[in-house]
């Protein structure tokens, strides 16, 4: 226990106290007191003897911590109001009232500590009132936070949540003027959550939908958070779907699930749609009997047949740049051959690829790195078809190795 430091001055009715907290001062009479303490509370004291009286008025502080898990507020501080300076004043200048009674003979001088004493009642009897009000209002807040995270809850929680709890959620809302501290943050959390969960398995049911319509609307989060956070979902779905760089019919559908559960328009998933577009063109290429032969005007070998034909652009890497290109050209996939026609030729033979990977950049337009037997570094090329690119590479590759 620390040290502590107390004095005290007594002029008249009036006590100052001189204290480590503070100086407080007290105004009365023997067995009844009104005083403002070095900290600031305001009480009042009465009784004699053994039988005493204390109660605390007003404190420089009122409030009640909050609850809840979503709340995360800390107890409301006011600090010293106007109502607790003024009668602090009033007692510390309580003495020079005395001095003026003491100096007034006859009934003005009585009337003079009537009022001035009248004044100090009042003062405290209103700052009493107030901090009581305060205190009434903090704690229904507080009871209104508890009820919004229960309701909050039970949205959450329920494994198939209704219309009637989005409505109780959003009523509770309504009962606070402000959300306490972070709930925001925490609610989109929350939807940010379950739209990850949602795609999960790369598919939305409708009772996901459901779900996720429900949040969004009990919880009260802007339209322009839950289109971005829908964006990223389907973004999310759709990086899963094709991580292996192809697009089953299983996960066509699943495609088409996820963009009518997110309502995507057009215009920002274009890359992706493009992308999809080549992934479909990829598996007829995969499944058609017989690949069909284009004419290239080149002159090419002795039963050599050329199956792709398109524009594309031969890249070095380099590890503070990253791609560069180093010249454009056509690139053709024959039924022996990866050829690559623009200021020279590069031509590989389909035994010599070992592997295939797509990069994907801008728009539709991806980077292919073709693993070569024989050759150090991978041979990069950029077109604006990977996926269907890489389609007729593999097919021509199997359809040699069998001839």
């Amino acid at each position: 226990m620390g040290w502590t430091l107390r004095r005290g001055l007594k002029l008249g009715p009036t006590r100052i106290n001189l204290s480590s907290r503070g100086i407080g001062a007290s105004v009365g009479v023997r067995g009844l007191r009104f005083g403002v303490s070095g900290s600031g509370r305001t009480y009042f004291r009465g009784g004699r003897g053994m039988l005493r009286y204390e109660r605390t008025v007003a404190s420089s502080r009122v409030g009640v911590p909050a609850s809840g898990p979503l709340a995360g507020e800390s107890p409301a501080s006011t600090g010293p109001t106007l109502l607790g300076c003024l009668l602090g004043l009033a007692v510390l200048c309580s003495p020079i009232v005395l001095l003026i009674v003491a100096s007034v003979r006859g009934a003005a001088g009585v009337v003079v500590g009537v009022v001035w004493v009248a004044v100090v009642i009042a003062l405290a009897a209103t700052l009493a009132a107030r901090a009581k009000r305060r205190k009434r209002e903090e704690e229904e807040r507080q009871r209104a936070v508890a009820a919004l995270t229960d309701a909050v809850d039970r949205l959450i929680q329920s494994p198939k949540p209704t219309e009637e709890d989005a409505r109780r959620v959003a009523l509770q809302r309504q009962q606070l003027a402000a959300l306490p501290t972070g709930a925001a943050e925490a609610y989109e959390a929350l939807y940010r959550d379950a739209v990850a969960a949602s795609v999960a398995d790369q598919k939305v049911t409708p009772e996901e939908r459901s779900r996720l319509s429900l949040l969004a609307r009990g919880l009260g989060l802007s339209p322009d958070f839950v289109k971005a956070e829908n964006l990223a979902g389907f973004m999310a779905g759709f990086c899963a779907l094709i991580a292996d760089g192809r697009l089953t019919e299983d996960e066509d559908e699943k495609l088409a699930t996820l963009r009518e559960a997110f309502e995507i328009p057009e215009e920002q998933i274009r890359a992706p749609l493009k992308n999809a577009d080549q992934l479909r063109r990829a598996r007829r290429i995969e499944q058609a009997a017989e690949l069909p032969k284009v004419e290239t005007g080149l002159s090419l070998k002795k039963g050599e047949a050329c199956f792709y034909s398109a524009p594309a652009s031969e890249l070095r890497h380099y590890v503070e740049d990253g791609f560069r290109p180093v010249k454009d050209g056509t690139l053709y996939v024959t039924n022996q051959r990866l050829l690559f026609v623009g200021d020279g030729a590069t031509s590989i033979k389909l035994p010599k690829i070992l592997q295939l990977t797509v990069e994907l950049k801008r728009e539709a337009d991806g980077v292919i790195a073709a693993i070569i037997d024989g050759r150090k570094t991978p041979y990069y090329i950029e077109t604006p078809e990977p996926f269907v690119l890489t389609a007729y590479l593999s097919r021509a590759a199997r359809e040699s190795s069998r001839g």
